[in-house]
C-alpha cells in the first residue's frame, strides 16, 4: 500500500494540531488548545507519559495517539483518526514555525540527516544530549519546546 506524502507527515508530526485561540479564558492560556503527540512506527503513546502532564498543566488538551505497532499505514490510520477528533480541522505545522528536537547521541537517526531536516523545514531546533527516546529522558526540554510551539510562552 503507498501511502501520500501528507498521510506520512500526519503519522509522524508532532505539536500543536489546532492553532485557534484557546477558550479556557485565562491570561495565561496557550495559544493553541490540543497537541496530538505522534511518534513514528513501533513506539506508543506511554513513551509520553512524563511530558503529557506538563502540557496538561499548562492547559493544553493533550491527545497521545496510541499507535497500533503493527505497519505504518495502520499507524497513520491511528493518527489520522485522532487528528480528526480535535476541535479546531487546522493543523499548526501548516501555518506556524516548525519546532524541532534532535537527540545528539541517537543511533537510529543519523545526526546528521536529523539536523538538515530540522534545516530544511526552517525549524527553531533545540539539541538533547540523548538516544533516540529523548521523550523519556528529557521529558521537561521537550514539553518546554512544545509550550513554545503552542504559544504559550509558559515553561515547565
Amino acid at each position: 500500500m503507498l501511502i501520500s506524502r501528507r498521510a506520512f507527515a500526519a503519522a509522524l508530526a508532532a505539536g500543536a494540531a489546532a492553532s485557534e485561540i484557546s477558550t479556557h479564558g485565562s491570561a495565561a492560556a496557550p495559544a493553541a488548545r490540543n497537541v496530538v503527540p505522534v511518534h513514528g512506527l513501533f513506539a506508543d503513546g506511554s513513551s509520553r507519559l512524563e511530558v503529557i502532564p506538563r502540557l496538561q498543566q499548562a492547559g493544553l488538551n493533550v491527545t497521545s495517539v496510541q499507535n497500533p505497532l503493527t505497519t505504518l499505514p495502520e499507524a497513520v490510520v491511528a493518527a489520522e483518526r485522532m487528528l480528526a477528533r480535535q476541535d479546531g480541522t487546522q493543523a499548526a505545522w501548516r501555518s506556524k514555525p516548525n519546532y524541532y528536537a534532535v537527540s545528539s547521541e541517537d543511533r537510529t537517526i543519523d545526526l546528521d540527516l536529523d539536523r538538515f531536516r530540522a534545516m530544511r523545514m526552517g525549524a527553531k531546533t533545540i539539541e538533547l544530549k540523548s538516544s533516540h527516546v529523548s521523550l523519556i529522558s528529557h521529558p521537561a526540554e521537550l514539553a518546554d519546546l512544545i509550550l513554545e510551539a503552542a504559544g504559550s510562552g509558559r515553561q515547565t
